[in-house]
């Protein structure tokens, strides 16, 4: 009985709509086109407001652990005006999306339920009718959505800001692995820490899903590049792809081994562990050096605010503190394009750790927090 009933519901639907359709297809000759097929545009099909079109994305309801995450149905978005609507193909799990997750600092959502991730490649669907530069059936690849759009979906609307052309060399996957990490890999290497050649610069855990990327980005620079890692094949790998030395953080000789492997010190540090290392880098920094924070949190070992750091840094050998996170990431456009071609040139290689399916992700971010991969983690819808 209970499969009968559901026949028939599903009839009734088909039905209701068939007559739904009729009735928009008799407006749509009289008043726009008379003569020709109406298009599912002047139909109104695409309008999810007319006829709402179902689309999966991952989501949480509530901050917490990876358990808060779900699979759900969302309505598939419209494009406004000035946007891009994009069929995701790969999407990816970053640091930051297990920070917003878990509510850390401040890292919180705008609003509830939020769709996770800041990652995606995929294919151009629709254009808004103000946007230039992109055409149906282009492959681009994005990342850093702000607000509550996330990347964590079947479809993607986006401000072109936030888009650029994925060339055909570049898998989807490597698309969807590269935004994020090298957006803040070329802001910490090039805008602020303006690391040139032969010059040394150490990357704290470089076996993480940033540290494959700012290794090869500071060794193409032309840095001499020393990094961390606890992993024997991890640290294979990134001396495979372009550092110069890589030590074990864990040896309790990690000072003397690094000024061993360099040393005039280190011009430019990039850690993501600024309480727990900040005063190993004062011992390490060259004078007139620079250290870049990536997304400081501040109850990561107590400390209170990063602008403590700048107190204690004070004119400590003339060295400049900076820090680097999503809220401050101009010209993401721009930066994903440079990323993109240096990939399709064979000069910045993706690393993929694991591709997950949509319903896996809760397993996706327990793996990354902990630390179980080398690379980037993938979702594929």
């Amino acid at each position: 009985m209970g499969n009968i009933a559901g026949m028939v519901m599903g009839l009734c639907r088909a039905y209701t709509f068939l007559i739904r359709t009729e009735t928009r297809v008799t407006t749509c000759r009289q008043q726009t086109n008379p003569v020709g097929a109406c298009t599912p545009k002047e139909l109104g099909l695409h309008d999810s407001s007319v006829y709402p079109i179902p689309m999966r994305a991952i989501t949480y309801h509530e901050t917490g652990g990876p358990d808060v995450l779900q699979v759900e149905e969302k309505t598939k978005p419209e494009p406004a005006s000035d946007e891009v609507l994009v069929r995701v193909e790969a999407t990816s799990v970053n640091q930051i999306d297990t920070l917003f997750r878990s509510g850390v600092d401040m890292f919180v959502p705008d609003q509830f339920p939020a769709v996770a991730g800041v990652d995606m490649a995929g294919v151009v669907e629709e254009i808004g009718s103000e946007v230039e530069g992109f055409t149906i059936g282009d492959r681009v690849l994005g990342a850093e959505f702000p607000g509550p759009t996330g990347a964590n979906a079947e479809y993607v609307a986006s401000s072109p800001a936030f888009l650029a052309p994925l060339p055909e060399e570049v898998s989807f996957e490597a698309g969807a692995g590269i935004g994020h990490v090298g957006i803040t890999s070329w802001r910490s290497l090039v805008d602020h820490a303006a690391l040139e050649p032969k010059e040394t610069c150490l990357i704290h855990g470089g076996g993480g899903g940033l540290g494959p990327i700012a290794v090869q980005l500071a060794d193409r620079i032309g840095g001499r590049v020393v990094t961390t890692s606890s992993s024997p094949d991890r640290r294979d790998e990134l001396e495979r792809l372009g550092a110069e030395v890589a030590l074990d953080y864990r040896r309790d000789d990690l000072q003397e081994a690094f000024l061993e492997a360099a040393p005039g010190k280190a011009n430019v540090i990039i850690d993501g562990h600024l309480n727990n290392y900040f005063e190993f880098d004062l011992e390490v920094l060259a004078r007139f050096g620079r250290i870049v924070c990536i997304e400081f949190t501040g109850d990561e070992g107590g400390e209170a605010s990063f602008s403590q750091f700048h107190t204690r840094l004070g004119n400590w050998k003339e060295a400049r503190l900076h820090w680097v996170g999503a809220p401050n990431a101009p010209d993401v456009s721009d930066v994903l394009g440079r990323l993109a071609a240096l990939v399709a040139s064979g000069d910045v290689e993706v690393p993929i750790a694991k591709t997950y399916s949509f319903d896996e992700a809760a397993d996706a971010h327990q793996a990354m927090i902990d630390s179980d991969y080398f690379g980037k983690l993938i979702l594929e819808p």
